[in-house]
C-alpha cells in the first residue's frame, strides 16, 4: 500500500523538529500556526496549504523543496506491491 503525502510529511515534519530538538509549541508558535494543527499535520490527519508549508519550512529552519524532496523519498521507499 502507498504511503499517503500528507502522512509522509507528517513523518518528516517530525523527524526534522526532533532533529532540533523543538518542541511542537515552539515550532507551533514560530510558525504562526496553532499546537493542535500542528499535532494532526505530524499525524498526518491534515492536509497543509503553501502558505502553512511556506511558514513550517521557515520555522524548522529549512524550505519546501527540500521537504518535499524528502516526502518523495519517504513515499518511494514506502512503496508495496
Amino acid at each position: 500500500m502507498t504511503m499517503l503525502y500528507r502522512d509522509a510529511l507528517g513523518v518528516v515534519l517530525k523527524e526534522l523538529r526532533t532533529e532540533q530538538g523543538l518542541l511542537l509549541r515552539e515550532v507551533a508558535n514560530k510558525s504562526y500556526i496553532s499546537y493542535g494543527y500542528l499535532s494532526e499535520i505530524e499525524r498526518g490527519k491534515k492536509e497543509v496549504t503553501s502558505g502553512v508549508m511556506y511558514w513550517l519550512c521557515e520555522a524548522l529552519g529549512t524550505n519546501v523543496p527540500d521537504v518535499l524532496d524528502q516526502v518523495s523519498t519517504l513515499m518511494r521507499e514506502r512503496v508495496t506491491v
